[in-house]
């Protein structure tokens, strides 16, 4: 994979840079518990990886018939998120940021809030570095429709074919390659692999990134 070949870096955050699946799951947990009286299966717990609070709850609660609504379960784990989160990036992840930020454009696309991906961001010590951050709720449909990396490469001024794209989940694949952007998936510890990784798809971990990078611009 040759990096010169990209003017934007787009990025996704959690599982991606970060390792918050714990965080979330456990606070999706308790919301469910503490509401609704439901446990989480694990069936469950594998069906929140990538996706949104929003759409998991609301299916739990159509296959359960649980009368409650769904946004009161997103803001209490919101809420318990900003509490608990622990700052926890992978190896290699903050250093490939801040090696490749004075060369290239880069920009955030994350399926979760804006107010946790802002308070991540600033405990990471990267913020500063990224002048585009895309949000769940900065457009109408998230992951693994790719609205989210088209809003991204919007701000950065580029088009996707412009942009590499670090993903970690099946959703976030999907977005790839229905925005027609080039991909890796990053390979995280602890983090699951996806059930199906696409053959167009570069697989690496965010220490051997950083290598490439370095060698691709030395100092």
């Amino acid at each position: 994979m040759d990096l010169h070949a990209y003017q934007g870096f787009i990025i996704d955050l959690d599982n991606t840079l970060i390792l918050s699946e714990p965080f979330h799951l456990q606070t999706y947990k308790e919301a469910l518990w503490k509401l609704v009286g439901y446990r989480v299966t694990e069936a469950d717990a594998l069906d929140y990886h990538g996706k949104t609070t929003q759409d998991c709850a609301a299916r739990i609660f159509a296959r359960e018939h649980i009368d409650f609504p769904v946004q009161e379960v997103v803001d209490y784990r919101n809420a318990r998120m900003l509490e608990i989160y622990q700052n926890s990036p992978y190896p290699g992840a903050v250093e490939f940021v801040r090696w490749m930020a004075p060369r290239v454009k880069i920009g955030i696309a994350s399926n979760s809030r804006r107010e946790f991906v802002e308070h991540a961001l600033k405990l990471l010590g990267v913020r500063e570095l990224l002048p585009v951050v895309v949000t769940v709720e900065d457009v109408a449909a998230h992951k693994p429709d790719p609205a989210i990396l088209h809003e991204a490469a919007r701000q950065m001024g580029l088009a996707p074919a412009d942009c590499l794209v670090f993903e970690d989940s099946g959703v976030g694949l999907q977005a790839i390659l229905r925005g027609g952007y080039h991909g890796v998936l990053v390979i995280n510890p602890r983090n699951p692999l996806p059930a199906v990784i696409p053959e167009e798809i570069d697989t690496y971990t965010w220490p051997r990134l950083l290598r490439m990078a370095q060698e691709a611009f030395p100092c």
